[in-house]
């Protein structure tokens, strides 16, 4: 069917080189569009920062339609959205465009730390290789220069992007979804932890920026597959904490929480538990 063939409610406004703008469309689709966007973010942060292409579509169809309300324009939108497929793949362009954009913002987070914290110059193939090793640079180091190994993602660059990509205003993810941060310990449903994807992301993020000083030339693309592969690898190594120990995954990501963000939140909201603090993981009991 031609586009002026679908009810009004339902047609998408292009633009004259056949582009969908967010603002050129019907108000309820805006809206429609806007939360879709919304919603996107939400998942990328809490479930998957680099869903396949596969994912990506049905995820964008499905969000489209949750994104709909109950006011009688949808009634057409919702019809099409689950008989036209090409109409889904014209409006899904619009919040998948936005998914670039959000991982770049975190990169640009972790560029204002990397170099400093790691000491890095243009350059340093050794030490970059040395960082990248089993991911060595995920870890803090002791005052021997070594790294911490029991203590996983707390490296100070990585706890610095988390703190700045997604709490450093009330724009940010972390801030913005607080709501959905959740505890998998249902006698402690207070002690919320950050999500497994926010935290590979992030350290995703600081991994590509120390490849960027290296000689070799590496994609810049930080959309690209060789960082989703690491975002990935970052994923399985918290999930393997996860199987390994409940309690001690719970423990470091509370604690990634309460660095970069609750102990903070505790001094400036009055709603927010007092007893929330610090947790130090080394001295906790694993039973």
């Amino acid at each position: 069917m031609r586009e002026e063939d679908w009810p009004p409610n339902s047609q998408i406004v292009y633009s004259n080189s056949g582009k969908v703008n967010l603002t050129e469309q019907q108000s309820h689709v805006q809206d429609m569009l806007r939360a879709s966007i919304t919603r996107l973010h939400e998942y990328l942060i809490f479930e998957n920062s680099y869903p396949d292409l596969e994912q990506r579509r049905k995820l964008t169809g499905d969000i489209l339609l949750a994104a709909t309300d109950e006011r009688p324009e949808f009634d057409a939108v919702k019809s099409r959205l689950t008989k036209d497929a090409k109409y889904v793949r014209a409006l899904a362009l619009v919040p998948e465009g936005r998914i670039s954009y959000l991982r770049l913002n975190v990169r640009k987070a972790a560029e204002a730390h990397v170099a400093s914290h790691y000491g890095l110059t243009k350059g340093m193939d050794e030490k970059v290789a040395e960082l990248l090793k089993n991911n060595v640079f995920i870890y803090p180091l002791n005052s021997k220069g070594e790294p911490t190994r029991s203590k996983p993602f707390q490296a100070p660059a990585i706890l610095d992007t988390l703190a700045d990509a997604f709490f450093g205003d009330d724009t940010g993810a972390g801030v913005k979804f607080h709501d959905s941060l959740t505890s998998i310990l249902e006698d402690h449903p207070d002690e919320v932890e950050l999500p497994v994807a926010m935290v590979a992301l992030a350290g995703a993020a600081v991994c590509s920026v120390i490849m960027r000083y290296s000689s070799e030339k590496y994609d810049r693309d930080f959309n690209s597959d060789l960082y989703g592969g690491i975002y990935k690898t970052l994923v399985s190594t918290l999930n393997s904490i996860f199987k390994n120990s409940e309690r001690k995954f719970h423990v470091l990501m509370h604690s990634l929480y309460m660095t970069v963000y609750g102990s903070k939140r505790s001094k400036v909201d009055p709603d927010t538990d007092a007893t929330l603090m610090f947790l130090d993981i080394d001295a906790m009991a694993e039973d």
